[in-house]
């Protein structure tokens, strides 16, 4: 797929568009992660086929991964390995702040008395509700506000939680552009 955008690019004239979205503007750097996002929460699937292999394999996304508690195993599945790459393109450092709860669970347990799985259990759902914010922070600026269609394919649209709504953003809430810069970012629109 990104192979057949950026060849669709390299053909595009600026002089035939008008304002073009990012995503198709020669003279912007494209976001592949957040292509990628946009797509998933278009209804797309994610697939690799490994080299040597007749099958290919969904990449389920990493984002309702992290939301239902699922674990990755970035050593043994070349799956688990691109959706860390994933989530660490929408929040830095996200493979490694996963694996925190494992490293750390022996030191808090001790410290405050509870059982290794208390702990466990506890920063991990501390760990991975500050990654959904964030992921959710850097799409609602990389993607716009959430709509209908992206909510229905698993977008989590948390930051409208945590702002105040501008008169015209949409109930689901949405980024507001600079004034005075040129953004390379997607337009936002509001949903009905």
């Amino acid at each position: 797929m990104l192979d057949v955008v950026r060849q669709w690019r390299d053909g595009v004239h600026q002089y035939l568009q008008r304002d073009p979205p990012p995503w198709i503007d020669p003279q912007c750097e494209p976001d592949w992660n957040m292509l990628t996002r946009k797509a998933r929460y278009a209804g797309a699937r994610v697939e690799i086929q490994c080299e040597g292999e007749k099958a290919w394999q969904v990449v389920p996304d990493p984002v309702q991964r992290v939301n239902r508690g699922e674990s990755f195993d970035v050593d043994d599945s070349i799956v688990d390995w691109l959706s860390v790459g994933e989530l660490n393109a929408l929040a830095p450092g996200a493979g490694y702040w996963l694996a925190v709860p494992e490293i750390t669970a022996p030191i808090v347990a001790k410290l405050t008395g509870v059982s290794k799985k208390k702990a466990h259990t506890a920063l991990d759902g501390a760990v991975r509700v500050a990654l959904l914010w964030q992921i959710a922070a850097a799409e609602d600026e990389g993607l716009g506000p959430a709509h209908a269609t992206s909510l229905r394919h698993g977008r989590i649209a948390l930051t409208a939680l945590t702002r105040p709504q501008t008169a015209g953003e949409a109930s689901v809430g949405g980024a507001t552009p600079e004034s005075g810069r040129k953004s390379c970012r997607a337009p936002a629109r509001n949903s009905s």
